[in-house]
């Protein structure tokens, strides 16, 4: 929390939890079904539903309805995606050598460009010090 110009924390008001509140209030159902889908929030709007006093039984029954359909949902997505890299995985290992050598030369490539340029600095550095007198 900060602290205000007058050396004290703010008032509830000024921190906009008044606004909050009634945001949670207006939906909370939807809050609850669907903070578990939003990264970030999974672990801190619990507590804020729990303080804007939603009812347990409530929370309960539409906290284990949106697990059951995000468990679903990663589950599935989960699923087809790793269906998706076994068939792109089948189709690499006729091309594996030509991309390994493509990944070697690049590789050889970006570190020949680099060992060049910074024995050139080196060189650089060292003929303006000898220069200078």
């Amino acid at each position: 929390m900060a602290i205000n110009k007058k050396g004290a924390l703010p008032k509830e008001d000024e921190l906009g939890i008044d606004h909050w509140e009634l945001f949670f209030e207006r939906y909370q159902t939807l809050l609850i079904l669907g903070f578990r889908f939003l990264y970030g929030l999974r672990t801190i709007t619990p507590f804020a539903l729990g303080r804007s006093g939603v009812p347990p039984g409530y929370f309960f029954l539409l906290n284990g309805l949106s697990a059951l359909v995000w468990s679903a949902a990663v589950g599935i997505g989960g699923y087809l995606f790793g269906n998706f890299l076994k068939i792109l995985m089948g189709d690499i290992r006729r091309y594996e050598i030509e991309i390994f050598s493509a990944i070697a030369i690049t590789g050889g490539l970006i570190w020949g460009i680099y060992f060049y340029l910074s024995r050139r600095r080196k060189l650089l550095k060292r003929n303006e010090s000898i220069k200078k007198p």
